[in-house]
């Protein structure tokens, strides 16, 4: 992909190129794919005509003539991801988070990566014999980039949009829904993770051989509550990497579990309350399916071990403050870090960290504080499990089933709990992994009635701190004083250093 020619004497001559620099091209790397909308940088894929231009005045330090510093340029062909991609947005340049060009400035023609796209038509007049469609890859092509001095393709990033086909997309520019075959570019596209679940493990171009069939009709519960609770996500898949991991954290992003239940995917989200939101309403599976007693557990192999194992965690030990790192599209697509704690718990025991969760797959500030928040809420507060064992009988119980648990022994009176995992033996017996269910903890709420805010670390500085309280005269009495005469100010100063939200 590229071509070097030797420096000429002295040493410090400008390097003449021949080719590409190999910066500007990446063997075997994998095509990215996305969902959304997202921030993309290129990778050539091909290129021809490339030519140099003497600078003038520059670079004549070894006085021949070959010393002479050069430009370069080149017709090329710059690979995005996988297609279909909708439309191209914002753009910036040489690595830049203001959007600073188009495409039309830059002279480029877009192909959205569709099956059947016809080879790129300079390609095919100029150079025949190398014209490709690359179908089912969305990229640029550009006449007579310019590669500057080193003979590099530009550090330009392209905003592009992804969500056609879609049941719903969420804008940040449109109050409610859009149909996203039909939308326009907008500042701030979100897909639901129920949409990209299934697309991912489905979809025909490079799926994981999954069909319709595979999805449980559980995903349209999963599909209400993400959309009433606020839940829209944007990821971008550009590394290997085992589809069950990154389903595992997609299920942690969107607050549920998702598990193979041996004919199905099945979706259980983990919103413990009623949500209204986005047009719809969310109604949790919170009745209680079984009252487990003391007769219904099978008895536990050691013999001083009784029917049901709990294990708890003390609220000295438990995480009390959480945070996440996001793509944020608002600063341009560049990291930024939300966190939540819970006040009570830090002031009564100190800080207890969680470990910090890469979300690239959120875009969004505001859906970041919601996830910040229900992962933070589940560390803090979920503390308690149980395990036991039970008959064959109880085989409907799947993941989130909700129990009561009653076992006098150990002081459980109607312990409400959530079947987390359950098991099959030879014997036909179920072995339970059960979490507490307070009930209060799956359901974001926002501070105070408003948008919930990250707490910075660092504090804004040079700002006034405001006035202080008006200053109190008083005049104490002489039985007070020895029967001299004072007259006293007070002032009291109240201060707070502000924060950044």
């Amino acid at each position: 992909m590229s071509g070097f020619g030797q420096p000429q004497s002295p040493t410090n001559a400008p390097i003449n190129y021949s080719g590409l620099n190999v910066g500007s091209s990446q063997w075997n790397a994998p095509v990215p794919i996305f969902w959304g909308m997202r921030r993309l940088s290129t990778n050539a894929i091909w290129f021809n005509n490339f030519k140099s231009k003497p600078v003038s005045g520059k670079g004549k330090g070894g006085g021949g003539k070959g010393d002479q510093a050069k430009t370069y340029s080149a017709s090329v062909c710059l690979g995005l991801c996988e297609g279909v991609v909708d439309s191209i947005g914002n753009i910036w340049a040489d690595g830049s988070t203001t959007t600073t060009t188009t495409l039309s400035a830059l002279n480029m023609t877009f192909f959205s990566g569709t099956s059947s796209q016809a080879p790129w038509s300079y390609v095919t007049t100029n150079y025949p014999t190398q014209a490709r469609s690359y179908a089912q890859l969305a990229y640029l092509g550009a006449i007579d980039l310019a590669l500057g001095e080193s003979a590099t393709v530009p550090d330009n990033a392209f905003e592009c949009a992804r969500a056609a086909g879609f049941a719903y997309t969420k804008t940040s520019t449109t109050s409610g829904w859009i149909n996203p075959s039909s939308h326009a570019q907008s500042s701030g596209l979100d897909c639901l993770m129920s949409d990209i679940i299934t697309d991912l493990l489905t979809n025909v171009q490079y799926g994981m051989g999954s069909s319709a069939g595979d999805i449980g009709g559980s995903v349209t519960q999963f599909a209400t509550y993400q959309r009433a609770q606020g839940l829209f996500f944007s990821p971008l898949v550009n590394s290997q990497e085992k589809a069950t991991e990154i389903i595992d954290r997609w299920a942690i992003l969107s607050n549920s579990w998702i598990y193979w239940s041996g004919a199905q995917y099945q979706f259980v989200p983990l919103g413990d309350s009623a949500i209204t939101g986005n047009g719809v309403t969310y109604t949790p599976q919170t009745d209680v399916a079984y009252d487990l007693g003391f007769d219904d557990f099978l008895a536990a192999s050691g013999k001083d071990e009784g029917p049901v194992k709990v294990t708890r965690i003390d609220p000295a030990d438990a995480h009390n403050r959480s945070s996440l790192s996001i793509t944020d599209r608002t600063l341009g697509y560049i990291d930024n870090p939300f966190e939540w704690k819970d006040d009570g718990l830090v002031s009564q025991y100190g800080l207890r960290d969680d470990s910090s969760t890469q979300a690239d797959e959120i875009c969004d500030p505001a859906v970041a504080r919601i996830v910040v928040q229900l992962i933070g809420k589940r560390a803090a507060y979920i503390r308690n499990s149980y395990a036991f064992k039970t008959s064959g009988k109880y085989i409907l119980c799947l993941p989130g089933t909700i129990l009561t648990l009653t076992e006098p022994n150990i002081g459980l009176n109607k312990v409400r709990v959530r079947v987390k995992t359950v098991s099959e033996d030879e014997k036909d017996n179920l072995s339970f992994v059960c979490e507490e269910f307070p009930g209060n903890v799956g359901t974001y709420y926002a501070p105070n009635g408003t948008a919930a805010i990250s707490t910075a670390t660092t504090p804004v500085n040079n700002t006034p701190p405001g006035n202080v309280n008006t200053p109190a005269v008083i005049e104490p009495n002489s039985a007070f004083t020895g029967g001299v005469l004072l007259t006293g100010v007070v002032a009291v100063l109240i201060a707070a250093v502000p924060f950044g939200a």
